[in-house]
């Protein structure tokens, strides 16, 4: 079997193509390059900064969140402890109440406890 081979042409050589280009131009052209590169590299860097102080503040907000729900959890602990029924049956107990079988009530003359003065 018979291969055949594909060429591309064009209708001029790319090494004989000369660039009519000045020293002072490239050099301006280069320098341009290079601060640009530089600008670039200072934006990176300013981006890598704002990147790790934002990382450490929110590491530092998250150890007061973890702080705070210990916390909390501590003080749901003692609110259990201090209004369970059985501290607050003691409680009770504690303030020597009696109890009451008979209920007396006051009676008063007219409709209201107060009176008007004119």
């Amino acid at each position: 079997m018979k291969t055949q081979q594909f060429t591309l042409t064009f209708p001029f050589n790319f090494a004989d193509f000369n660039f009519p280009i000045s020293k002072s131009f490239f050099r301006f052209f280069v320098g341009v390059i290079f601060l640009l590169m530089i600008s670039l590299l200072i934006f990176y860097l300013f981006q890598i900064q704002n990147l790790i102080k934002d990382n450490y503040l929110i590491k530092i907000e998250q150890e007061k969140i973890e702080s705070l729900s210990e916390q909390g959890l501590i003080l749901e602990k003692e609110y259990v402890k201090l209004f369970a029924l059985k501290n607050i049956e003691e409680e009770i107990k504690s303030l020597d109440l009696v109890k009451v079988s008979e209920i007396r009530y006051l009676s008063f003359p007219g409709e209201h406890l107060t009176q008007k003065n004119h």
